[in-house]
């Protein structure tokens, strides 16, 4: 009806000037009701995200999904649905609670797992290096693989020192490493590794860097986590004649998830 009347001549329109008024009464109630719909619709999704943000309820370590979910579901409004959502100071506050709640487990559990390490403070390069104390204090005493952890200037990262201990040679440079039918496959350069014997003992050696941050995903890392929780462990030490099948103990295995426990509360 819009198109036709302004497809009129000023004459035709004058004609029909009365219900042109109507129409346009019409197209105002018409619009009315889109806009009731539209801010209808607006509410409705407004509402989702408030009642997700009333779920919340009281704020403890366990808040993080709930918190998440209603971070995003609020991202996900256009700024006028934002606008709807009449509890968005809930879920700040929210925010505010949990952090502060991770920050004081971070420091807890800090404070728990370093009683279990030998703290090595390296003024000159700035590193503090976390070894477990229980990890040998001498390369020559036996065979394992076991993570430290250096920290510097608010980044964390693991060290994984490999070694064999024995009587004899086997210059290995590749580790296959078992883990409840997994198979890791890590290789040296054969000058990375130290060498050294002493009294009939030999050791072969050497400390690979992980990525700084690297958290879980890491392949390494992940490794070091499925070792831990592992029923069975094996490292094979292998050269290019000589091998040398290392068994890891449930004692070690206790170590180097209480080594990944003090890493990630370092880097959370």
């Amino acid at each position: 009806a819009e198109d036709a009347i302004e497809k009129l001549s000023d004459d035709e329109a004058e004609i029909i000037a009365e219900a042109a008024n109507k129409l346009v009464d019409i197209r105002k109630e018409y619009d009315a009701i889109i806009e009731a719909e539209k801010l209808a619709e607006m509410q409705e999704n407004a509402n989702v995200v408030i009642e997700s943000i009333s779920k919340i309820g009281a704020v403890t370590l366990e808040s993080n999904v709930e918190i998440s979910t209603a971070k995003e579901l609020f991202s996900s409004l256009t700024s006028d649905e934002q606008a709807l959502v009449c509890n968005y100071e809930i879920l700040l506050k929210a925010e505010k609670e949990y952090d502060l709640l991770v920050a004081e487990e971070k420091k807890r559990i800090i404070k728990e797992c370093e009683k279990k390490f030998e703290i090595d403070e390296d003024k000159i390069d700035q590193i503090t290096w976390y070894f477990h104390k229980k990890m040998p204090d001498y390369i020559d005493i036996r065979s394992y693989i076991i993570p430290y952890i250096g920290y510097s200037t608010g980044s964390a990262w693991i060290c994984i020192r490999y070694n064999y201990t024995g009587d004899d040679w086997i210059f290995w440079d590749d580790l296959k490493i078992y883990v409840d039918g997994v198979i890791y496959n890590r290789n040296f350069d054969y000058h990375d590794i130290v060498r050294d014997n002493d009294g009939g003992n030999v050791w072969e050696w050497c400390d690979d860097v992980v990525h700084d941050n690297a958290g879980l995903d890491n392949s390494d890392l992940s490794m070091l986590d499925a070792i831990a929780s592992s029923e069975e462990t094996i490292i094979r030490f292998e050269g290019d004649t000589y091998e040398y099948d290392l068994v890891v103990s449930s004692a070690d295995k206790q170590l180097i998830r209480e080594v990944l426990t003090l890493y990630q509360a370092l880097i959370s």
